[in-house]
C-alpha cells in the first residue's frame, strides 16, 4: 500500500502535480493508494484523474483558505498548521496499521514539517517516509523570519527512515550545496505532469502574436508586474500582451491598459478555463529574477510543456538546466532590456524558429512522461 498526505494545498492549488504524483508513486501499479487531502483538493484531484486505472482511497479533511488581511491570514495559517499536525498523526497511524510500503508527504507548512521530523517520525520508526519539496525553501532566503527558520531546522535533521524528493536534479544540487546538506538524504525526479502526447500543434506565423504571463502573479518574488513595463514601453504592431491567473495585492499598483488583465483575480482560475485561455497564447513570458527557482521547479514551465507554448524567460539555473535537456523550447535572456529587443524582433518577424520550438516542446512531453519519471523514482527507491 502507498499512503500520500497533502497537508498544505487546498482547492485547485497543485492539482496538476498531485494528480500526476499519484500516478508516479505506485511503481507497482497493483498497489492501493490512500490519499489524505483537503476536501476540495481531493475532489479536484479525483476529477483530474477521471477514474483512470488507479485504485485511490480518498481521505478528505477540512482546512481554511489563507486570505484576507494580515490578521486573517495569520489566523488561517495557525489553524492550517494545527489541522495538518492532526491529519499527519492520522496518516502515520493509518500507515502503521496497514503496513504501508511507502508514505509520501507532498507538501506541508513549516511547523508541521518541523514536528514531523523532530517529534513524530521518532515515534514511528518503522515507517519509510518521503517528503516532496516545493517552493517553501525560497522563503528561507526571501523571508528569513523565525517561522520559516523552522524549515531550515527541519532540513538539518537526518533520520534513517526519511528522505526528501526534489523536483529536478538541478534543484537537488542547489539545495544540498546552498544549505550544506547531505545529498544521500535526497531523491531527485523531474516534476510529474499529466501530458497528452497526441496534440502536436500546428505552426503559426510570427505575426499577431499573443504573449502572456501565467499563474499566480506577484511583484515581490516573480516580478510579474514587469509585463506592464514591457508592454507600455514598446511600440508594437503584431504583438499583444495578456495575464492569465491570480493577482496578489502587490500587483495592483502596476496595472495599465497596455495589457489585457481581465482574467486575473484574487482566486485561482478553474483549470479548464486556465487551459482554454492558455491555448490561445503563442509565447509565455517569465520575469523571474536570476536567483528564482533555485530550489524548486516552476509550475508554469510545465504548463508550457503541456500545451506546447514556447517560453521567453530571464535566465536562471532552473531554465538553463531544462533548456539544455530539452533543446530549443524558447528564448532565455539576461535582462529586461534583452527581452524587449527580442520581442521587438518577434513583432517585426525577424525570428523564424517557431516550428522548431514546437517540435522540441512536443518531444519534451515524452522525455518528461509519467512512465519515465516513475522509473526515476522506482530506481531510487530500490
Amino acid at each position: 500500500m502507498i499512503v500520500i498526505g497533502e497537508l498544505s494545498m487546498i482547492g485547485n492549488a497543485h492539482v496538476e502535480f498531485n494528480a500526476a504524483f499519484l500516478q508516479v508513486c505506485p511503481f507497482n501499479d497493483s498497489k492501493q493508494i490512500t490519499f489524505f487531502s483537503e476536501k476540495k483538493h481531493a475532489h479536484a484531484v479525483r476529477k483530474k484523474l477521471n477514474g483512470g486505472d488507479l485504485q485511490v482511497n480518498y481521505k478528505p479533511f477540512y482546512a481554511p483558505s489563507v486570505k484576507g488581511n494580515a490578521i486573517s491570514r495569520a489566523t488561517a495559517i495557525v489553524s492550517k498548521e494545527l489541522i495538518a499536525v492532526f491529519v499527519l498523526l492520522q496518516v502515520l497511524n493509518y500507515s502503521k496499521k496497514h503496513k504501508a510500503d511507502h508514505v509520501y508527504i507532498t507538501s506541508a507548512l513549516p511547523f508541521t514539517h518541523w514536528i514531523l521530523k523532530n517529534v513524530l517520525l521518532k515515534w514511528f520508526k518503522g515507517i519509510s517516509l518521503f517528503f516532496v519539496l516545493h517552493g517553501e525553501l525560497e522563503h528561507i532566503t526571501h523571508k528569513p523570519n523565525a517561522y520559516y527558520q523552522l524549515l531550515l531546522k527541519a532540513l538539518k535533521i537526518n533520520l534513517p527512515n526519511f528522505k526528501y524528493i526534489t523536483l529536478a536534479q538541478v534543484c537537488k544540487a542547489n539545495i544540498t550545496s546552498y544549505f550544506k546538506l547531505n545529498p544521500h538524504h535526497f531523491i531527485a525526479i523531474d516534476h510529474p505532469y499529466i501530458y497528452s502526447l497526441n496534440n502536436k500543434k500546428t505552426v503559426k506565423p510570427n505575426s499577431n502574436l499573443l504573449l502572456a504571463t501565467v499563474g499566480v502573479h506577484n511583484a515581490d518574488f516573480k516580478n510579474a508586474h514587469l509585463i506592464f513595463d514591457v508592454a507600455s514601453s514598446l511600440s508594437l504592431s503584431n504583438v499583444k500582451f495578456k495575464t492569465i491567473g491570480k493577482f496578489e495585492p502587490d500587483m495592483l499598483q502596476y496595472v495599465n491598459d497596455s495589457v489585457d488583465y481581465s482574467l486575473s483575480s484574487d482566486e485561482m482560475i478553474p483549470n479548464d478555463i486556465f487551459e482554454q485561455e492558455l491555448a490561445q497564447v503563442n509565447y509565455i513570458l517569465m520575469f523571474y529574477p536570476h536567483d528564482a527557482y533555485q530550489f524548486m521547479p516552476s509550475g508554469v514551465f510545465f504548463d508550457a510543456i503541456k500545451l506546447e507554448k514556447p517560453i521567453i524567460a530571464i535566465r536562471n539555473s532552473f531554465f538553463e538546466y531544462y533548456f539544455k535537456l530539452l533543446g530549443n523550447i524558447g528564448f532565455l535572456v539576461d535582462n529586461l532590456d534583452e527581452m524587449k529587443v527580442l520581442i521587438g524582433k518577434l513583432d517585426r518577424g525577424e525570428i523564424d524558429c517557431y516550428e522548431e520550438q514546437l517540435n522540441h516542446l512536443h518531444q519534451a512531453k515524452e522525455t518528461l512522461s509519467i512512465n519515465n519519471i516513475k522509473k526515476q523514482l522506482s530506481d531510487q527507491l530500490s
